[in-house]
């Protein structure tokens, strides 16, 4: 992290906070200021606007800290109109992204057929056009196909893969229960779950993977499947269990 340029720091609750807050202005901030004004040969005023978070010290302690350097608060309820992240762009991405997924999301869910998201967009577009017929053309644009169907849920699968794993390499202790039972076509499949600690005491119980058995099914032939996907798929001893 040191070799990348930016400046990293961590919080329990994973919020700016004011310690956070006055260390990055005096070590970062007033630092960079004076390093940028030096290339130049004179110091001058900088000022430095700031909305007016609860986690933000207060002007008069801010502007002891250097003499060339201002800080001065926003008038309350503009930071909508002056912060760009602040005008809709986080909630337009998330409304674009749930419009994306959703529907496959559910397709997942509930192990239908993937060929079956055209038959959920000719719905969506019937209840549209009778409910809101303005939004009909938005709807017309999901790509419902089955090949856009399985690589939005592979893209789902992957995130949640990549979130559990990060989980799982934070763990203190952990356990699995296994589960033998059989899919539709009646074969043997193999049920991992996994349970887990972390420092902070956060309990993370998932579904880890499910192995299809392919001869006998005994408690020889479930651990010699366990053993065989654990190096790959966790990156945790077995010591810790």
């Amino acid at each position: 992290m040191s070799a990348m340029p930016i400046i990293y720091t961590s919080q329990k609750s994973a919020w700016m906070d004011s310690t956070i807050f006055v260390e990055w202005f005096t070590e970062t901030f007033i630092s960079s200021v004076k390093a940028h004004q030096s290339k130049n040969g004179k110091r001058k005023k900088t000022l430095l606007p700031l909305d007016n978070d609860p986690t933000h010290s207060s002007c008069d302690i801010l502007n002891e800290k250097d003499e060339f350097i201002k800080v001065m608060f926003l008038p309350p309820n503009v930071t909508s109109l002056l912060q760009p992240m602040d005008q809709g762009v986080i909630e337009t991405f998330k409304r674009y992204y749930r419009k994306e997924l959703l529907p496959q999301n559910w397709l997942a869910k509930a192990l239908k057929p993937f060929a079956e998201g055209e038959f959920i967009k000719e719905c969506m577009l019937e209840v549209c056009g009778v409910l809101c017929p303005e939004k009909k053309n938005e709807f017309e644009k999901i790509s419902l196909s089955r090949r856009t169907v399985v690589r939005r849920i592979e893209m789902i699968a992957n995130d949640i893969k990549t979130t559990l794993t990060d989980r799982m390499a934070g763990f203190e202790s952990f356990s699995i229960a296994l589960d033998e039972s059989t899919d539709l076509s009646d074969k043997a499949q193999l049920a991992v779950f996994i349970r887990g600690i972390d420092k902070e005491f956060t309990v993370t119980e998932e579904l880890l993977t499910l192995q299809p058995l392919k001869a006998t099914t005994t408690g020889e032939d479930i651990f010699n499947e366990v053993q065989k996907f654990w190096p790959t798929m966790v990156k945790i001893n077995w010591s810790m269990n």
